[in-house]
């Protein structure tokens, strides 16, 4: 076996989680890797501002990379959408124990450890500037930081990305009591589409008008994607897999150009990432191939480590780069190998954490 061989094989003992069957979506595993790509892009252009030209950074290049980054975890909850209420349906007994118990096990140890290597970092390399709190009132921030609540008690969020996981745990709360305990798993899947429509069609108005999550309304895409593909068997072309993917990255990329409301926003990519990921579920061949390519894959499944620890990695990386280029806002030309470079490490270190913790632990 050759070098390439003994790689390719390491890399599938290693990053392959799909073990076949009817429910091997190879291409869910790559919109997982197109997703944290996305949230990578905000973050590190974000973050390496202080060295880039004005002339850059106000080109409509990089206002759309950067706007069309933040969209990442919204194709994140529609996939949860889909995978949390599908289990839901399909199980012919349910136990609340056991649901809490494996929706705790697959996300909580894995931010846990992240939340202590962040409360370290704090505590010793950055102490000082202010991200925690001294004294008595550090106890109840940490605990607000656990329990994924802490604008309920006037914090920010350490691990910054992780106010997208109070958003999944609510999730996780509400799916089953309103399939569940209000019934609506008794109905046929016409009346539960039914119901899930005029849900969506009710929130998206609400949040019109009133400010707040309107981004949970991404977990219906996700649940309509399942009734009508799984349960009812609809299929659709796959160039509305394409259109969707295009028209929603344009919509989101440009949303400040086009100036209306964020809901529009979200209600384009209910229909537009819906139509991605309801195409992708059937691991599309043409236009959309790529999204079976074994290294985004790879990257799709350990998305969770990579989306805890890449913010953390990114400053790092920005850090000791700093100490060899002053942030000076002239770089353009290095932009992108600057950006590739800080990937590579992301990538590296993410790999770490999921090898050596997340899969051991969680899955």
């Amino acid at each position: 076996m050759d070098g390439i061989s003994r790689t390719k094989e390491w890399f599938n003992n290693n990053f392959e989680l799909a073990r076949g069957g009817n429910n091997n979506y190879l291409a869910m595993e790559g919109l997982r890797g197109l997703a944290v790509v996305l949230v990578f892009l905000v973050h590190v252009n974000s973050i390496m501002l202080p060295w880039l030209s004005n002339n850059l950074t106000d080109s409509v290049l990089f206002s759309f990379i950067t706007a069309w980054g933040h969209s990442g975890v919204d194709l994140f909850f529609i996939l949860s959408g889909y995978l949390i209420y599908g289990s839901l349906v399909r199980a012919k007994s349910f136990s609340a124990i056991d649901y809490a118990y494996k929706r705790a096990k697959r996300i909580l140890p894995t931010f846990y450890l992240v939340l202590v290597v962040y409360v370290l970092l704090h505590l010793t390399i950055t102490k000082g500037m202010g991200r925690l709190p001294d004294g008595q009132e550090l106890f109840p921030f940490m605990i607000s930081q656990a329990l994924l609540v802490p604008t309920l008690f006037g914090n920010e969020y350490l691990v910054e990305v992780s106010w997208s996981l109070t958003y999944e745990f609510a999730f996780y709360v509400v799916a089953p009591v309103i399939l569940l305990g209000v019934g609506m798993k008794r109905l046929n899947s016409h009346l539960r589409v039914s119901v899930l429509l005029v849900v969506s069609v009710v929130g998206l108005a609400f949040f019109y008008n009133v400010v707040g999550p309107v981004r949970c309304m991404l977990f219906f895409s996700g649940m309509l994607i399942y009734e009508l593909r799984d349960v009812q068997g609809k299929r659709i072309p796959n160039w509305l897999g394409v259109l969707g993917l295009v028209v929603a990255s344009l919509f989101i990329g440009f949303n400040k150009e086009i100036g209306v409301n964020f809901v529009f926003a979200v209600s384009v990519m209910m229909l537009g990432y819906g139509a991605l990921v309801f195409v992708s579920l059937s691991n599309p061949k043409g236009a959309l191939r790529w999204l079976q390519w074994a290294p985004l894959r790879y990257l799709g499944n350990m998305s969770y480590s990579y989306y805890l620890a890449h913010g953390l990695l990114i400053h790092a990386t920005m850090m000791a780069f700093g100490k060899f280029v002053e942030p000076s806002s002239d770089m353009v030309w290095m932009y992108i190998p600057t950006m590739l470079m800080v990937f590579a490490v992301t990538l590296v270190g993410s790999a770490g954490l999921f090898l050596m913790f997340e899969k051991k632990v969680s899955l």
